[in-house]
């Protein structure tokens, strides 16, 4: 039988990996919200009355969508996932052709 001492030492080390754990779920529902973030400025710039308030809440909504990319790709992952490195460039690629093809609607 384990004693009581190596009980307690397994229970505080579950303890810590689960508080640890949740960290790690805190921040994956923050990023969450910086998407949704993102997304209102991106899709709301488009009602907007004025072009320079148009132009400002695309911008902010940009900047908040690649700020939560690049944050979100540092975070933890399950242990067994592999990390894609190629993947890195058909997006960058893929987000450039969007970019180029697909010009701001014009300000009238």
């Amino acid at each position: 039988m384990k004693s009581a001492r190596e009980l307690s030492a397994a229970g505080r080390a579950a303890s810590e990996a689960s508080n640890q754990a949740n960290g790690h779920s805190d921040l994956y529902v923050l990023h969450t919200v910086l998407f949704a973030l993102s997304l209102f400025f991106l899709g709301s710039s488009s009602s907007a009355r004025h072009a320079g308030v148009r132009r400002t809440m695309s911008i902010l909504g940009g900047l908040v969508f690649v700020v939560a990319v690049i944050s979100m790709a540092r975070l933890p992952r399950a242990p067994d996932a592999p990390r894609a490195k190629v993947a890195w460039k058909s997006t960058v690629q893929s987000l450039a052709f969007v970019l180029v093809t697909q010009p701001l609607s014009p300000i009238p």
